[in-house]
């Protein structure tokens, strides 16, 4: 027998050879393993009668523990009160723009905040950079173009208060099992398979996809009501859910 992990089914940036080569392969399967309904359903899509089991992406514990924040911050020049993160490789449908665009209006709501996104851009630089320019927000927001090897890893998010993801679209995201690892939670846009891993005000909070708006909103509520605070102390029951012995 031959299972396959889907991780996605289709490519997020996919072109007209996708299908017809996921369909080759799909045809020697016997059955299937998926991380969220969302790809369960894009599965079903092309094989009604597939035989699917859910298991939800687990924790990467594999990056260490959480270190220093005060010293993790200082190693990256951040003197800010609250850190916003942005994490991953950098591509179209990651949504840093609407990060970039949500930093603009919380310089209106919160006081003595930066946002550091950090991650390789497969995606053209200088649109990212211009907006950054053309909004004026440089002073808050610093973007570190560079892969990131693992053993830097767990000071980014040492240093972090709330990883935020505002994807255009998802499947789900082995990033945010990072931020759990180290008690960081997560804000979310409500697409594909991201709202599953997300206990709303226990482990983060879900905005609408493609809204500044709401996305700077709940930033700022989030670090004004002290509510990012009070959910990276509860994480501990949240991350039973995504052991890697419940996968097996």
């Amino acid at each position: 027998k031959q299972i396959s992990i889907c991780d996605n089914v289709i490519p997020h940036e996919s072109s007209f050879i996708d299908k017809l080569l996921t369909m080759k392969l799909f045809n020697q399967v016997d059955g299937f393993l998926v991380q969220s309904d969302a790809v369960g359903i894009e599965l079903k899509n092309f094989i009604p009668n597939a035989i699917i089991e859910k298991r939800f992406h687990p924790i990467y514990d594999n990056y260490g523990v959480n270190l220093n924040k005060i010293h993790s911050r200082k190693q990256h020049g951040i003197k800010a009160k609250h850190l916003i993160l942005y994490f991953g490789i950098i591509r179209e449908y990651k949504g840093l723009d609407v990060l970039i665009r949500a930093a603009q209006l919380l310089k209106e709501k919160l006081e003595d905040f930066h946002i550091l996104a950090v991650g390789e851009s497969y995606d053209s630089a200088e649109k990212y950079n211009s907006l950054i320019t053309e909004l004026e927000v440089e002073d808050v927001f610093t973007w570190e173009n560079r892969f990131i090897p693992d053993s830097e890893v767990s000071t980014y998010f040492s240093a972090s208060d709330v990883l935020a993801l505002p994807y255009h679209s998802a499947s789900q995201s082995g990033i945010l099992q990072i931020a759990y690892n180290f008690n960081i939670p997560v804000v979310v846009t409500d697409v594909g398979g991201l709202p599953e891993y997300i206990e709303e005000g226990v482990s983060g909070e879900i905005v609408r996809v493609n809204n500044p708006i709401e996305l700077a909103n709940c930033l700022a509520n989030g670090f004004n009501n002290g509510d990012f605070s009070r959910m990276a102390n509860g994480m501990d029951d949240v991350k039973s859910q995504f052991t890697w012995d419940n996968f097996v």
